[in-house]
């Protein structure tokens, strides 16, 4: 009953606009309980361009709604344990666009949550340190390996803090890449160490 308005009102825009429509909504089974399906149909007409019929074809969609939904609340467990991280975790789309941050990216960068979200990874990353950092992630990623990687990131005041991050797919319930969860943690303190080290041997 919770779906019936929402499917009646896409197949009457279906009608009203001549096109096909799709709609998922949920359909009780002949033993009481429901099941989601996918109808996608549309009007037919005659020469005269009046309505002789509708025509729909629908699929049981249930398994794909059952792992959609385990797959939203993994995500959602994660976010409640990122928000309390001094790390920063990161969940972005395969093309590098974030989706969430965790609130330590502001203390880390300058960043707020707000300005990160919808802006690529490149966008932030060293221009110097671009090429060698996506190579690694991609070389890691054909081979279904983790990728640790460490570059030079901007913050909002315009310096750059050395990261490390750890970066890996996450998986569609069939198998196909689906996003990339990265934690960062600022090293830069160790970086100059290490650099003091080098500068040191040298002099």
């Amino acid at each position: 009953p919770d779906d019936l308005p929402m499917t009646i009102a896409r197949f009457q825009n279906a009608i009203q606009t001549r096109t096909s429509e799709v709609a998922e909504y949920r359909y009780r089974h002949k033993d009481g309980h429901y099941v989601w399906v996918e109808s996608a149909g549309g009007a037919v007409y005659d020469a005269k361009g009046q309505i002789t019929s509708l025509i729909a074809t629908t699929r049981d969609i249930t398994r794909r709604k059952q792992a959609e939904e385990l797959l939203r609340q993994s995500e959602e467990q994660y976010r409640l344990l990122a928000d309390s991280s001094t790390d920063v975790i990161g969940l972005h789309e395969l093309d590098g666009t974030c989706i969430y941050a965790s609130p330590s990216i502001e203390r880390q960068t300058g960043w707020s949550v707000e300005e990160v979200v919808g802006r690529t990874a490149q966008q932030h990353v060293h221009p110097q340190d671009v090429e060698r950092v996506f190579q690694q992630l991609t070389e890691s990623f054909q081979t279904g390996r983790e990728a640790t990687v460490e570059y030079r990131f901007q913050c909002k005041d315009g310096s750059y803090i050395w990261v490390e991050s750890h970066n890996r797919l996450t998986f569609r319930p069939d198998g196909m890449p689906h996003r990339v969860l990265a934690t960062t943690r600022n090293i830069t303190a160790r970086k100059q160490a290490e650099e003091r080290i080098r500068h040191d041997a040298l002099h």
